[in-house]
């Protein structure tokens, strides 16, 4: 019997081709490659699930292809050094988790790394994720920064990190800074269409204009949350069938058709409603904090709209926009991240939605 491998690995990237997303990154590092510019510093910066570190591996594999061509700028995949760094035991290209590998004693021992030259391939490579945890002191930055400054031609760093923030300066001044963007939900809805529609992945007679959707509105505008909900929901609707009810019982999610109610009940100021739908929605098995990011999304979305931005489920706000005055939009976005606040610290997450629902109807 063979080891199961989550989708989420399976389905991962081999080359850049394969990417979903970020188009303009993907030019930029083709062109680094093909006119053999490569920085000796890349950070690859965004929020999770979007493909860093995969990006990061992908141009690993491509420097040190044996194969490649200097018109070409994807790695070949077959050659010794490809096939080495697809099993994660390429002798130069080495993953750092930033998270554990953040004190002054772990910096020394990755630079000592750095000063050998390759052993197989062109360049010794680090990636290094999780990179704001690199730095635990000033000390392990200071000692970072020198190599940095006077890197060796054979290096190459690949910093990925969701908080590119916490980087000091005078190192991201020595990084060319790549910052991928979240994968719209439109872009996650096609995806996960086209991994339904895969008879070789067992699917192939889902109804995906019903799955897909509801999928790529729960998974934060990341690919990866997108695969594993798929993961979760697998042995759920094989089980009971596949249908949009049974996806978002798997999933527990909040049916996003809701929102026409909760706006009207908002706008006619009617609280007992507001607060029997939202206990409905818990009593159907849904957690309190995906609830609250659920209602905290349809606020958000109202501001959007007014403000003349773009949500995908306009459609379903336009009726109700002229309800809503500045002041009005004002008051419910302050009750919202006061409320957010209190959720995270909370004992009773239930009354804090309860008292949420009072206020957004006052």
């Amino acid at each position: 019997m063979t080891d199961y491998q989550p989708l989420a690995l399976k389905l991962r990237p081999q080359f850049f081709k394969d990417f979903i997303y970020n188009e303009p990154i993907i030019l930029i590092l083709k062109n680094m490659i093909l006119k053999s510019q490569i920085p000796n510093g890349i950070i690859f910066s965004g929020t999770r699930g979007i493909g860093k570190t995969t990006l990061a591996r992908i141009l690993a594999r491509s420097l040190n292809c044996e194969k490649r061509k200097k018109t070409e700028f994807e790695p070949c995949g077959k050659c010794p050094s490809c096939k080495e760094s697809l099993e994660g035991t390429h002798p130069d290209i080495l993953e750092i988790d930033g998270a554990t590998h953040g004190n002054i004693e772990d910096i020394r021992k990755i630079l000592e790394q750095a000063a050998h030259t390759p052993m197989m391939g062109n360049k010794k490579i680090f990636v290094v994720d999780e990179a704001h945890n690199l730095g635990r002191s000033q000390a392990s930055w200071d000692a970072l920064l020198k190599i940095l400054e006077e890197p060796p031609e054979h290096v190459v760093w690949v910093f990925c990190t969701t908080q590119k923030h916490k980087i000091p300066d005078v190192i991201k001044s020595r990084l060319i800074s790549l910052d991928l963007r979240m994968v719209p939900t439109k872009i996650i809805e096609k995806y996960t269409m086209e991994i339904l529609a895969k008879k070789d992945l067992g699917f192939g007679k889902i109804p995906t204009y019903d799955v897909a959707p509801i999928i790529a509105n729960s998974a934060n505008n990341s690919i990866r949350d997108a695969l594993t909900l798929l993961e979760k929901i697998i042995p759920y609707c094989d089980d009971k069938g596949w249908s949009k009810q049974t996806v978002l019982d798997a999933i527990g999610a909040f049916d996003i058709l809701k929102i026409p109610d909760i706006l009207g009940l908002i706008i006619q100021h009617n609280t007992a409603g507001l607060w029997a739908l939202l206990n409905g929605i818990m009593e159907s098995g849904i957690e309190p904090d995906p609830l609250f990011e659920s209602l905290t999304a349809v606020i958000n979305n109202l501001m959007t709209i007014y403000l003349g931005g773009f949500v995908e489920t306009s459609s379903l706000y336009t009726p109700y926009m002229s309800e809503f005055a500045p002041a009005r939009l004002i008051y419910l976005c302050d009750i919202i991240l006061k409320r957010t606040r209190d959720l995270q610290f909370s004992n009773n997450k239930k009354m804090v939605i309860q008292v949420a629902s009072m206020e957004l109807c006052a």
